[in-house]
């Protein structure tokens, strides 16, 4: 037989280990609704990027693109299989190379550059003009990870302008012309 002062303490240490156990319990439930808490966030702040109007690229100090949302498939014309991975500079002209130069340095300072107006490359080599604001991707330490473009296709808009710019052409020149009949 156990001596009294052995099984005592066997059975205060069986209800401290019980207590334990249900202290983890409860520390493993509130860490599985934390878990799909952040699910949710992620998912809906995945599909808030993945549907916004413009392309929405992060690319890695060294040029790499990490992300492609869906408007950059079709403003650009890649696939994000076929665009995750490479190099921006592919996605723009060669005369403007310094200027992804010029934000990288910007942007690695912790710098936000709005709404550049620059001209970008599709799939084939097609330039189209564009704005772009360039921001920097954080980690826990304020560190810049990578960089992120918001980048809006301007084809439309200037269609529109130039559209506009030869109706007054023409207005004008309707006026200064005398009409033929």
């Amino acid at each position: 037989a156990l001596p009294i002062w052995l099984y005592s303490e066997l059975k205060q240490t069986k209800d401290s280990l019980e207590k334990k156990n249900e202290e983890m319990s409860q520390l493993y439930a509130q860490l599985d609704r934390a878990n799909k808490d952040n699910l949710k966030t992620r998912k809906y702040l995945e599909g808030l990027v993945q549907n916004i109007g413009e392309a929405v690229i992060s690319y890695s100090q060294e040029g790499k693109i990490l992300t492609w949302n869906m408007a950059a498939e079709r403003i650009f014309g890649y696939s994000r299989p076929e665009i995750v991975g490479r190099n921006m500079a592919q996605l723009i002209p060669d005369s403007l190379i310094g200027e992804l130069e010029q934000v990288a340095q910007q942007v690695g300072r912790g710098q936000v550059v709005q709404d550049v107006v620059t001209t970008r490359l599709r799939k084939g080599g097609v330039a189209f003009p564009a704005t772009i604001t360039y921001a920097p991707v954080c980690g826990n330490d304020d560190r810049v990870l990578a960089y992120s473009a918001l980048v809006r296709d301007m084809t439309e808009k200037q269609d529109l302008q130039d559209r506009l710019v030869y109706s007054q052409k023409r207005e004008a020149l309707g006026r200064l012309v005398p009409p033929l009949f």
